[in-house]
């Protein structure tokens, strides 16, 4: 197992967890009015509105918007609202404490598995990772899950078991992938006392006390959840549904390369290929390897956390794959440090990772390719796009019920702006509407229905800026 040193002559922690934190607090302090977005609508505004309006009667969501995680993080953002006032504000500096121990954690991680100056490329990797800055940015659950993740890495590299149980026990209360990633975890420890510490008998399983308490959470959530509504995960009713319907088997090949895909999208193609390559150099290097393998090990089972997600319609959101992303980073950085190479050629290795990953923010596709608008920063720009169109449709006079769109674009100001707006438009008909309010953010428009808008529609306005454009068409 490999054990490094908690400081050295460049102290990371000194000379870069500080501006670390500014950036953290800058960064929501500059997107703190921006709307809610894509699935945060659900998670981080319609729940605490739930709550609220009940009046923290129940702890269980009501069939419509739950999808079967706790609701911890629902609570956390309906109490900030009580106490602090419901507005985007508040929701958004809400997630600053999460930020600043996710920051904390990640720079004592990067010290402890890189001393030394190339463990700057590790934080950066890993602080300006495209999804999790886009998540960043959003009023998302994903945030506490990728805290309590690192979290739970530190400790378990640190040997800090107390972190290790109160970061999976978190972990757990987050979301049903965090349970997954408890899974995982417990799993890596299990695997790297057998395979690679080559521990006997029952000390293969001398990590999982501190496991307990997270199986337990588990346990009496699902069979309470279970017992009183009398499902797990999605129900059929459900919006997410079809979501969760099993693959055929060409689907499940499809679904193979969608996960390729998922897994180099937006500039993790550079941190990707090095770590694949520093695989097959690091088993040439018998040192190297050594003290690589625990990291490999973990990718490896990161990676096999995600293959469930194979076998269903639409679960392959870059989201879910924080945790793998992150241990890409620190399996490659921690592998590169390794390696008998000078250190300025390693650095210049990561500043290029690090390069590509920022470039993953201006990454874009044609129009008719679905892609992940909440896994970059390339999203920012629809909130206002989207104001304005809204203001032109009221210059024409036009009322929403006439005007088809589709999702993320079906709930009212009073959900995505925390307004007192609650006109919505409907879901697109293009048989019936006679307007249609469409933007290349919104993947639930076919590529059939692509084509009939832009070649049998009229184009009423378009508003652009960067990869985002919001039309506004007429039959």
């Amino acid at each position: 197992m490999l054990r490094a040193q908690q400081r050295d002559k460049f102290e990371l922690a000194r000379r870069a967890g500080i501006p670390a934190v500014i950036f953290m607090i800058n960064l929501v302090l500059l997107i703190r009015q921006e709307p809610y977005f894509w699935d945060t609508i659900q998670f981080g505004s319609l729940h605490p509105e739930y709550f609220i309006r009940t009046d923290f009667s129940s702890l269980l969501l009501p069939d419509e918007i739950d999808s079967g995680h706790p609701p911890f993080f629902g609570l956390y953002i309906a109490a900030m609202w009580n106490l602090f006032g419901r507005s985007l504000a508040v929701s958004h500096l809400s997630m600053i404490p999460f930020l600043l121990i996710f920051t904390y954690f990640s720079v004592r991680l990067s010290q402890l598995l890189v001393p030394g100056r190339v463990g700057v490329w590790l934080l950066t990797l890993i602080l300006l990772d495209t999804t999790f800055l886009a998540q960043a940015t959003l009023i998302s659950p994903d945030i506490w899950l990728c805290t309590f993740f690192i979290m739970s890495l530190y400790g378990i590299f640190a040997h800090r078991r107390h972190l290790v149980l109160l970061g999976a026990l978190l972990l757990a209360m987050v979301s049903l992938r965090g349970m997954m990633v408890v899974a995982g975890l417990m799993l890596f420890e299990v695997l790297r006392d057998l395979l690679i510490d080559r521990k006997k008998g029952l000390r293969i399983f001398a990590a999982l006390p501190a496991y307990m308490l997270s199986i337990l959470f588990i346990i009496a959530f699902l069979t309470t959840h279970y017992l009183t509504k009398g499902w797990i995960g999605y129900h059929p009713d459900s919006p997410w549904a079809p979501s969760f319907q099993w693959v055929s088997p060409a689907g499940f090949l499809k679904n193979i390369l969608i996960w390729a895909w998922r897994v180099v999208d937006f500039g993790h193609l550079f941190i990707v290929v090095l770590t694949l390559l520093l695989w097959f150099l690091a088993r040439s290097h018998p040192l190297t390897w050594r003290r690589a393998k625990p990291f490999f090990l973990l990718l490896l089972v990161m990676v096999v956390v995600t293959l469930p997600l194979l076998l269903y319609q639409n679960l392959l959101a870059h989201r879910y794959f924080l945790p793998l992303y992150f241990t890409f980073a620190i399996t490659g950085i921690v592998t590169l440090n390794e390696m008998p190479f000078r250190k300025v050629r390693a650095s210049i290795l990561a500043m290029i990772c690090s390069i590509g990953m920022l470039s993953g923010n201006i990454w874009n596709y044609p129009i008719g390719i679905s892609r992940g608008w909440d896994a970059s920063l390339a999203y920012l720009p629809y909130g206002n796009l989207m104001t304005d169109a809204k203001n032109y449709i009221d210059y024409l006079g036009l009322p929403y019920s006439m005007i088809g769109t589709a999702f993320p674009n079906l709930r009212s100001e009073y959900f995505t702006h925390l307004s007192d707006n609650r006109r919505i438009f409907k879901e697109k008909d293009l048989d019936n509407d006679r307007y249609i309010l469409y933007s290349n953010v919104m993947n639930e428009f076919s590529n059939e229905e692509i084509r009939t808008l832009f070649t049998s529609w009229e184009m009423l306005n378009i508003w652009k800026k960067g990869s985002v454009e919001v039309i506004l068409f007429k039959r």
